[in-house]
Parts: structure tokens; C-alpha cells; sequence
């Protein structure tokens, strides 16, 4: 058993745990049963995942407000979770896979685990050149800074540094120093007030482009990240588990191939008209509805 999924889950919104629950069964439904990797998830909520063939953690208040930093940086938890979960998980697991809660795959997601190995590691895509973003954002503010790393060397923004997004995170058990790493970018970036919510996933690029070639895995997953496709997922969701639920799970899983979070035309008019009143309300000061 060398491959393994991790899912971190937190919070109390209902739908991120749905979206959790059905990326995992989602992969699975892709999978070939004898390929099926074993599933590890830490979460706040045990109990939600009691009836799936998952191995759970818990996290505590405790475990919470340490990796959160008091509850400043709440993403430093996909950190320090997936480095937590290592030492509690079989030894001859070696390749890691974590997906975000808003994240279902393609056909060939399975190819994922192929794309990892001791020198290359997996992430969702490449978004923003951060050397390169105005000296005004958040991400400015770290320009021209040294920040100090645990082992006594210094990080500073070079012009090859690239923000990658962190929805998928494909990674080995040697690469666990990086992740520590990575979490030193975290708080360095704090200390130097970037209040960038994605420091996590800049600082986890940086720190595993440091050592390892990077791979997407935009071509594998299928994802519904903005507003509009969060609130129709939604219901989406809901609706699956209702129906599905209390069906077997091999059952929910060969279900889960024929859900489509494609949004109807009417509900992406509706989305569009939302975004335009709100646009307007803000333009003239009033209130949200």
C-alpha cells in the first residue's frame, strides 16, 4: 500500500463537508476497486465521516488553535495537518494525495499518483508570478524581506517565484522537511504582515520548487471555485446525499460518476444578474438585501 489520500476538513459549513465527503467518493468512482489508495481524514467532525471505509482523526480545539495561530491564519492548517498525519499513518505509505473539499475528478484521475515520485510532486496549477504583482498588494509587502528559515539559511521573493494553487497536493513522505519549510515561509510571511489569505499555497510552492520539479493536475480534476458554482454545488450535494446516503457505499460510488455540477443556463443568468445588483449596491452605498 504505497498510496494514500489525505483529507483535512474543518469548520461547521455543511456544504464543505459534503464537498469532502464526495471528492473522496468522486476519485474513487475513477478508480479501478483493486487500485482503490486508503483514505485518511482529519477532521473536527469524526462522526460526519462515521459510515465511510475511511480511516479518521480527529483534530481538536486544542491541535486547532495551535495551527491556526490563535485563529489568524485558519489555511496554515492544510499545513500543519498534512505534516501531523504523516507520523500517524502507515510507514509504507510514500505518495500523498490531498484534494480541497470543491474539488471532483476526471476519467484519468487515477494517472495522479503516476505523476508523483522522489523528485517531482504535484500541484493543482500555476496561478500568479508573485516577483511580478504590484508593490501596493499584500504580496508586495514581502518584496526586498529576508525571511529565516529553521535551518538557518534565509528565503527572499526571486523573479521564478510562482504562486501555485494548493487545491490538489501531490507529495511523498520525503518531502515532509519541505512542508516544514514551507510552514516557516507561513509564519515569516505573517511577521512581515502579508495578509494575503493564499500564503499557504505561495509558501508551499516555494518551498517544494525549491527541491522538486512541479506537475499540474489541472487535466485530472474538475473544480467549482467560484460563487455562483459554489451555491449551485450546494444543492447539488445535498441533494446526491439525501437520495444516496443509505445506499451501500460501492453503491454511492458507482453513483457518484453520473453527477454533473454543470450549472443550468437560468441559474447562470441568475448568478450574473446577483453579481451586477451587487456591483450596483455597492456603487451607491446601499445595503446587501
Amino acid at each position: 500500500m504505497r498510496n494514500a489520500i489525505v483529507s483535512i476538513v474543518y469548520g461547521d459549513d455543511l456544504t464543505y463537508y459534503n464537498g469532502a465527503k464526495f471528492s473522496l467518493i468522486s476519485f474513487l468512482s475513477n478508480t479501478p476497486k483493486e487500485n482503490w489508495p486508503k483514505v485518511f481524514i482529519l477532521t473536527e467532525k469524526p462522526e460526519f465521516f462515521s459510515d465511510l471505509p475511511f480511516t479518521v482523526y480527529p483534530i481538536s480545539p486544542e491541535q486547532k488553535a495551535e495551527w491556526t495561530c490563535g485563529g489568524k491564519y485558519h489555511f496554515r492548517i492544510k499545513n500543519r495537518g498534512l505534516r501531523y498525519i504523516i507520523d500517524l499513518i502507515p510507514s509504507e505509505v510514500d505518495k500523498l494525495l490531498f484534494f480541497d473539499a470543491d474539488t471532483h475528478f476526471k476519467s484519468n484521475s487515477v494517472e495522479l499518483f503516476e505523476l508523483i515520485d522522489d523528485k517531482k510532486a504535484v500541484l493543482f496549477y500555476p496561478e500568479t508570478n508573485i516577483y511580478n504583482v504590484s508593490t501596493k498588494s499584500e504580496y508586495g509587502k514581502l518584496k526586498g524581506k529576508k525571511i529565516s528559515i529553521t535551518d538557518c539559511s534565509n528565503y527572499e521573493v526571486s523573479p521564478s517565484s510562482t504562486m501555485w494553487n494548493s487545491g490538489v497536493i501531490g507529495v511523498t513522505r520525503s518531502m515532509m522537511n519541505n512542508v516544514d519549510y514551507a510552514d516557516d515561509l507561513i509564519l515569516g510571511m505573517m511577521h512581515l504582515d502579508c495578509q494575503a489569505h493564499t500564503i499557504e499555497q505561495f509558501a508551499l510552492s516555494e518551498a517544494l520548487a525549491k527541491d522538486f520539479e512541479l506537475s499540474p493536475a489541472r487535466e485530472y480534476v474538475n473544480d467549482y471555485s467560484t460563487s455562483g458554482q459554489k451555491n449551485w454545488a450546494r444543492i447539488v450535494l445535498q441533494q446526491f446525499f439525501d437520495e444516496n446516503g443509505d445506499k451501500p457505499f460501492e453503491t454511492q460510488v458507482q453513483l457518484a460518476k453520473e453527477i454533473s455540477f454543470k450549472r443550468p443556463l437560468s441559474e447562470v443568468i441568475r448568478g450574473h444578474i446577483y453579481k451586477k445588483k451587487k456591483k450596483l449596491r455597492k456603487l451607491f452605498g446601499l445595503k446587501e438585501e
